[in-house]
């Protein structure tokens, strides 16, 4: 009984030591990786909320692929994604738009790929009635020469206090 007793303390203290280093020596690894990725999101995501298009298409790849909730529903351009948006904006009278962020729920990083998962809050004005609508935007980056751009953006819709359609 003294030899169990003693085994499963060691593999406890063994575990809780594992434990302690190897998730903090993989942060401090990813920081630079994850910090560049989260750089790239956060200045897309900044310059979409100000209306600054030229610098947010500096954030994309030329070819990113986009889903979202109005129709088509997808996208392989950032030009062909706008102009559906710019006339979902027309037809549904769609102002004032604000846009929160909460914190990254995921961002996963390797050589050359990354996936970040941030939760968005959406308030605006649809055919003068308040709007407000909260999901996910998922996004997929590629490293390239020029740093990491956006490949794949997806918004999936959580809530909503009205149809906008």
């Amino acid at each position: 009984m003294n030899r169990e007793w003693y085994m499963s303390r060691k593999l406890i203290v063994v575990v809780a030591f594992a434990a302690a280093i190897f998730p903090f020596a993989g942060a401090v690894a990813d920081a630079g990786p994850q910090a560049a990725v989260l750089a790239t999101v956060d200045a897309a995501l900044d310059a979409a909320q100000s209306g600054d298009i030229k610098t947010m298409r500096t954030e994309y790849l030329p070819n990113c692929s986009f889903v979202d909730e109005f129709a088509p529903y997808q996208w392989s351009s950032m030009d062909a994604y706008f102009a559906s948006a710019g006339e979902m904006y027309k037809q549904t009278d769609m102002s004032g738009t604000k846009v929160s962020r909460g914190s990254p729920k995921f961002v996963y990083v390797n050589s050359t790929s990354a996936y970040v998962v941030i939760p968005l809050k959406v308030q605006a004005t649809v055919k003068g009635q308040p709007y407000r609508a909260s999901g996910t935007l998922v996004f997929a980056l590629q490293d390239t020469a020029a740093g990491w751009k956006i490949s794949m953006q997806t918004w999936a819709k959580a809530t909503e206090n009205i149809s906008p359609y």
